[in-house]
């Protein structure tokens, strides 16, 4: 619908008023912008009063909207008569909503019918919501088809997943038992994790109840927690750290020692920071920890950037990754941290170990809005320090590594082995030994409970393993 320049020029001021907290010049600029010609003006006013406590004279300028033809004027409307109970003149502002294009009024039109019992025009004004980008549409139709499963499975599927792939948690949690129910475990064990990132309140315990009836004691108690904010990393997220956690605290160190304590200045947009008199290049935004919640935010699930801009756009790759592995940690967009022992120390871990799937030289980590948080951001580039095998660091290391993810050692060392690309010579429950890139070998002793108990990082001799005469 177009308006009148000056109704839209005297609109545009009003809504800046708005945003700048000059509430009487809004109204005045709103008003002023509805009798030039904005019928939208009215629904924009209509706001203002609500928050002014003026319901009454909100409800007027929807009347006034409505009149004038804007969708959302008759939707609002309709919501109010549906609040009151009065679903027959609901009904009648939906339907003029609909009539004139308004998106607004197709689901709660398709409510209205669908629970007196016209299912058909109901699911077709579902599809035209949905179609509108509504992920709701989408849940009501896999409803729907679901009919408690007793209906078309195959569609409840589709509709489900449509809306959970926009973040709809009911779709997700509901996608989890129709996927069980075909015989999809891991369909079915993906769409609950999405939920439990989504926030759905069930399929954390789901998850749980699901590994506890396998015995898989650590998963059950991971998902057990999660909804209350787990108080340690899941047992998949442990696995994957632990791999690559040597080399990965060797990439920081370098990083850290580059860096020093010079200011870092970073610029997203053109994916660069700068040091001293150098800037470099290979930015990504990974994430942002806030000192108020003790949550992390990945930076996909941050309503002020674009998942798609640049500095964003790599991070797909460890969500993406997360996915397919079932990893938790890399799949919800904002992580509950706050039972951890130390929850900022815990988001520094998830960061680094996630950064890992990128290569490049390490995070970097910035505080942000006056001490309330810190953002985390991955560097790659070539004139970095590079992560080359240092067999004087390699003992140090791996017990570090060892500390933080301390399930399992013999995994940490095969990780930093087959990180440097060795010649395995050995592998037993009682020692790994592997030759590495300069002649250098690792040899590393277990306890009988499969703790490092020692470990050797010398170069070998040319003539070492020669036999005697």
């Amino acid at each position: 619908m177009s308006y009148p320049v000056e109704s839209v020029e005297l609109r545009d001021r009003g809504l800046a008023a708005v945003r700048e907290g000059n509430l009487e010049a809004a109204e005045q600029l709103l008003r002023q912008a509805f009798e030039a010609g904005h019928a939208g003006a009215a629904n924009d006013l209509a706001d203002l009063l609500l928050r002014r406590g003026d319901r009454e004279e909100a409800i007027r300028w929807w009347h006034r909207g409505a009149e004038s033809g804007d969708p959302e004027c008759l939707f609002e409307l309709g919501y109010v008569e549906e609040a009151a109970g009065d679903l027959a003149a609901a009904e009648r502002w939906y339907r003029r909503g609909v009539e004139i294009g308004g998106t607004g009024s197709l689901l709660n039109l398709a409510n209205i019918l669908e629970g007196r019992g016209e299912r058909d025009e109901a699911m077709e004004l579902y599809r035209r919501a949905w179609a509108a980008g509504n992920d709701k549409a989408a849940f009501n139709l896999g409803r729907i088809y679901d009919d408690g499963g007793r209906g078309d499975q195959e569609a409840a599927e589709l509709w489900y997943a449509r809306a959970a792939e926009r973040g709809n948690a009911g779709a997700a949690f509901n996608l989890g038992f129709v996927r069980g129910d075909r015989g999809d475990v891991e369909g079915m064990l993906d769409a609950w994790r999405r939920a439990a990132g989504f926030g759905h309140p069930r399929a954390g315990h789901a998850l749980a109840d699901h590994y506890g009836r396998r015995g898989a004691l650590a998963q059950a108690r991971y998902w057990s927690e999660f909804a209350d904010g787990p108080r340690v990393f899941s047992p998949e997220f442990e696995a994957f750290g632990g791999w690559g956690a040597a080399a990965a605290i060797h990439r920081q160190d370098l990083l850290n020692e580059f860096l020093g304590d010079d200011y870092v200045h970073y610029d997203l947009d053109a994916r660069t920071f700068e040091v001293g008199e150098n800037t470099y290049g290979g930015v990504t935004f990974l994430g942002s920890f806030s000192n108020l919640d003790q949550s992390w935010l990945w930076s996909w699930n941050n309503s002020h950037f674009d998942p798609a801009a640049p500095a964003l756009a790599a991070v797909e790759r460890i969500r993406e990754y997360g996915a397919q592995q079932g990893i938790p940690e890399f799949i919800c967009g904002r992580l509950d941290m706050s039972n951890f022992p130390n929850p900022k120390q815990a988001a520094t871990i998830m960061a680094i170990a996630a950064a890992s799937l990128l290569g490049g030289n390490g995070v970097n980590s910035v505080g942000i809005n006056n001490g309330k948080g810190s953002t985390y951001v991955h560097l790659d580039d070539p004139r970095l320090p590079a992560d080359e095998y240092d067999p004087i660091a390699a003992p140090r290391l791996l017990m570090t590594a060892a500390e933080v993810f301390p399930a399992d050692h013999a995994l940490i060392v095969r990780g930093l082995l087959t990180h440097y690309g060795p010649s395995l010579l050995q592998m037993s429950q009682e020692a790994i030994i592997g030759e590495l890139p300069g002649g250098h070998r690792l040899a590393v002793e277990f306890t009988e409970r499969g703790l490092i108990k020692a470990i050797s990082s010398d170069p070998a001799r040319p003539d070492q393993d020669r036999a005697s005469d």
